[in-house]
């Protein structure tokens, strides 16, 4: 029955929402946010590893480096799309899913992702 639940809370502002909303909004069934979880670290843990390793590649006007608070890692293919469609972890954290962009972009994009999965999948079996 849980799964039927819709939690509503409108004491909180913006961005201040209870878990299962949050984990609700971008599609992830109650039953595995554990799961989502150590799925989500794992790929932030690469992305990092990535990033630092390829900046010339992914930041090449260095905007990230030149003003981190204003600019992001996007991940292109979302996170928690590759969640859902059981995409490895490295194929979502790879040069060919991240790019710098404004933290507004960022952050109005959300969690949709802005590449199919099949362009993704070319883009990284192809390097």
């Amino acid at each position: 029955m849980l799964a039927n639940i819709k939690y509503y809370n409108y004491y909180f502002k913006i961005r201040k929402i209870c878990r299962y909303c949050y984990y609700d909004s971008i599609r992830i069934p109650f039953d595995v946010i554990d799961k989502f979880e150590k799925y989500s670290k794992m790929v932030r843990s690469l992305t990092r590893f990535s990033f630092n390793k390829n900046k010339d590649l992914i930041d090449i006007s260095g905007l990230k480096e030149l003003d981190s608070k204003n600019y992001h890692i996007d991940h292109i293919y979302s996170i928690s799309d590759g969640f859902i469609n059981n995409i490895e972890p490295k194929i979502i954290a790879s040069i060919h899913n991240l790019r710098v962009i404004s933290k507004n972009q960022n952050l109005k994009k959300g969690k949709n992702s802005e590449q199919s999965l099949s362009d993704l999948l070319d883009k990284y079996n192809n390097y």
